[in-house]
């Protein structure tokens, strides 16, 4: 796959605009530090997720950015206890009310941030980020990053809405339909193989394959279906997996990158001007704000791209893109830089990561190994 040229018109925020920009993103009166201060000296981070693996990761960066992040998880015990430059809070009585993470979970958070005097929360996962989106104004002792709103962070999250969006945006993507039972699955218009998959769940939870109507009849005839009804129904598309990572604020792209996986353990960065425009259009579309990683097929017989979801939140391999150049969860904490060089910056040779020999790639110390083992 090629490079593309491509540029992005972004233009440069001054000190004033960024203070404004922040009390509008946090919707509350603290006021952060001044950019110019947060770009002299690391800031105090609260790195927030209930996932250990993306917080895990999350909390690396920064690290390796300089910063010593405090991060507050769901589990009791972590790997993350044995960091050096990274300190480990239990997040205590973690419960979901109706999908939802209880809202009152947010004033532990406001509690380690007046205790730590954290400057700024990054949320690592979609639940914890849901949680700020909806209850971020209740945190006085610290600014968020930029997220997106509510809203936009469901829509977002649910396949069947988003592959509505890319049909309204006419964004290429796989043949599509929603299955509300099993006879609308047995009913699909879609020629084998096809590919099932939750509407709202991620990291392949639930994905499955299915070569023909017959293998699927019977999947469904013994209830081996790896997920349960609503289920998304798309099209295999041949090819290789890739993925457009970006960072956005109220609708305008401001630093991104294209990878893909020819095999596993592998990524390969590289600039794409078509992916750029597709993603650009869903940001602009939705008015997005934070990170957020877009998971594609590239035919190459076609030379053809198809957009298969969004993840509105840091994806699984944030640190093959934070060894190409371009850390992501320290660039959300540069956001006078940001709004001034942003663009593609990343190596473009393959990266590849043996299981065993980790250590020499990322110079890790035990607890990086053991948080491996147990995230590979």
């Amino acid at each position: 796959m090629h490079s593309e040229p491509a540029t992005l018109n972004v233009g440069a925020f001054g000190v004033s605009e960024f203070r404004s920009l922040n009390h509008r993103i946090n919707r509350n009166a603290v006021d952060l530090v001044e950019p110019k201060t947060l770009l002299s000296r690391r800031p105090r981070v609260l790195v927030v997720g209930l996932t250990p693996s993306l917080t895990w990761k999350v909390a690396h960066c920064l690290l390796l950015a300089g910063c010593r992040p405090t991060v507050l998880g769901w589990h009791r015990w972590s790997p993350m206890q044995l960091y050096k430059g990274i300190e480990y809070v239990h997040w205590r009585g973690v419960r979901w009310i109706d999908d939802n993470l209880d809202s009152n979970l947010i004033l532990q958070i406001e509690a380690e941030c007046a205790a730590r005097d954290i400057e700024v929360v990054v949320g690592a996962d979609y639940p914890s980020i849901l949680l700020l989106s909806q209850k971020g104004e209740e945190i006085r002792s610290s600014a968020l990053v930029p997220i997106p709103h509510e809203p936009t962070l469901r829509l977002l999250n649910n396949k069947w809405n988003f592959s509505q969006l890319l049909t309204k945006l006419r964004i290429p993507q796989p043949k599509t339909e929603l299955a509300l039972n099993a006879r609308d699955l047995l009913g699909t218009q879609l020629a084998f193989p096809i590919i099932t998959k939750p509407v709202d769940l991620w990291a392949s939870v639930g994905f499955e394959m299915h070569t023909s109507i017959e293998e699927l009849r019977q999947r469904l005839d013994t209830a081996k279906l790896r997920a349960a009804f609503p289920l998304l129904v798309q099209e295999y598309i041949p090819g290789c997996d890739v993925g457009f990572a970006f960072t956005a604020f109220q609708g305008r792209i401001q630093a991104y990158t294209s990878f893909e996986v020819p095999e596993k353990g592998v990524r390969k960065h590289f600039e794409s001007v078509r992916l750029l425009n597709y993603v650009a259009a869903i940001v602009e579309e939705t008015g997005y704000s934070g990170v957020g990683e877009i998971d594609a097929r590239y035919d190459p017989a076609r030379d053809e791209y198809r957009l298969l979801e969004v993840n509105p939140r840091f994806w699984a391999s944030v640190l093959y893109t934070q060894i190409a150049g371009m850390n992501f969860p320290d660039l959300l904490l540069r956001p006078a830089q940001i709004f001034e060089a942003p663009g593609f910056s990343a190596q473009t040779a393959p990266i590849k990561i043996d299981f065993i020999n980790r250590s020499k790639i990322w110079s890790l110390d035990k607890a990086d190994r053991l948080f491996m083992l147990l995230n590979g």
